[in-house]
């Protein structure tokens, strides 16, 4: 009886570990899997093409930025200091809110190759926000 137990603790257990482990593939594999974790980051992250546009912004950027519509945009709109798609981090940086406040921001951009060319990833956290 204890074996038998012993058992189906073991069963339980794999199913559990099967039904919580995914790996990268499946954020190929499952669009909607990258676009909840984009949607849940707590920083900031906007994607702009070659012309410095903003091209995706997840709400995290929207709230930092008191905007409701980043698309289309110019990021030097909300930070000054980009001039051009440059990869590299900017550890402290003027950026603007809606109604021109200023607040400190650091920056770090990636990236991405995608069927429109090139684009740059820009991950944005406001300065004393979680130990920044």
């Amino acid at each position: 009886m204890v074996e038998r137990a012993g058992r189906e603790i073991l069963e339980r257990l794999k199913q559990l570990e099967q039904t919580l482990s995914f790996t990268s593939d499946d954020l190929y594999e499952d669009p909607s899997m990258g676009r909840s974790i984009f949607d849940a980051a707590r920083d900031a992250v906007i994607i702009t093409n070659e012309r410095m546009q903003i091209v995706l912004a997840n709400p995290a950027a929207q709230e930092m930025f008191d905007r409701t519509n980043l698309i289309g945009h110019n990021i030097d709109e909300l930070i000054p200091a980009v001039q051009e798609p440059v990869l590299r981090t900017f550890p402290e940086l003027d950026a603007l809110k809606s109604d021109g406040t200023t607040f400190t921001v650091s920056v770090n951009t990636s990236p991405i190759t995608s069927h429109q060319g090139t684009l740059i990833m820009s991950v944005i956290r406001e300065k004393g926000l979680y130990g920044a």
